[in-house]
């Protein structure tokens, strides 16, 4: 797709217009933060083209801007697009749901009564419901559908069975298993009833595939987690 002209992309797939425009939007970014890199005043924090363009052990083939667009791209589409789909699909669920909104509703303008406004972020985090709320709202709504893949790079892998020869990636989809009706009976229903009382549902939550699990699990897990209880807690809060 990087090498088709724009006009031939408007011509067959506007869409995909528009994802090209965006990528052209990062890679501009990129040029310009390199030749402004050395004049920049330093941050308190390194950024993630800081951490790629002075690491030693990386080849100069992934420092080219190409590679750091590509980077931008996927950091901005994994951190936006994802939380989104949640939180659209959660409220769409809770508002066709009016028992389920009034529960979560009840509880929060409780919490609400205790606390400085907005609530903060430690209490909704200990909030049994609104917690049931994230849990059933991740599984559900399927953020991530590609197979999650991973590679073992020296050994046979023995599962059962079978024996999985060093080298062939292995995943599932994260609907195989948050859609699986051995785990989650009647998994196209909402139901956040299904992970309570949440303190008692350990077990369960570890299907909450998502974000991936082991060493490669999701470097923006925390974040997402703060921007669903802060902003289910916004709209249906009150506060």
């Amino acid at each position: 797709m990087s090498y088709l002209p724009i006009w031939f992309l408007d011509l067959v797939f506007p869409l995909l217009n528009s994802l090209k425009s965006y990528r052209q939007s990062m890679l501009s970014q990129v040029h310009q933060f390199l030749a402004t890199r050395d004049t920049l005043q330093r941050k308190t924090h390194t950024t993630v083209f800081d951490a790629i363009l002075d690491d030693p052990d990386l080849p100069t083939s992934e420092k080219t801007p190409g590679r750091l667009a590509w980077e931008s791209q996927l950091l901005l589409g994994a951190g936006t697009l994802t939380t989104a789909h949640v939180l659209q699909s959660t409220s769409y669920h809770l508002l066709t749901n009016p028992p389920i909104l009034r529960k979560l509703t009840h509880e929060l303008h409780a919490a609400a009564a205790q606390h400085s406004s907005p609530i903060p972020l430690h209490i909704l985090e200990h909030l049994p419901y609104l917690n049931a709320v994230i849990a059933e709202g991740l599984r559900i709504s399927n953020a991530v559908m590609h197979r999650l893949q991973r590679v073992h790079p020296d050994t046979p892998l023995h599962y059962g069975d079978w024996t999985i020869p060093p080298g062939i990636p292995v995943g599932m989809s994260p609907p195989l298993i948050q859609y699986n009706e051995t785990l989650f009976p009647n998994p196209h229903i909402f139901d956040p009833e299904r992970w309570m009382p949440f303190e008692e549902t350990k077990a369960l939550q570890a299907y909450i595939f998502v974000f991936g699990k082991g060493s490669r699990v999701c470097a923006g897990r925390e974040l997402a987690y703060t921007e669903l209880y802060m902003a289910l807690a916004k709209v249906f809060g009150g506060k």
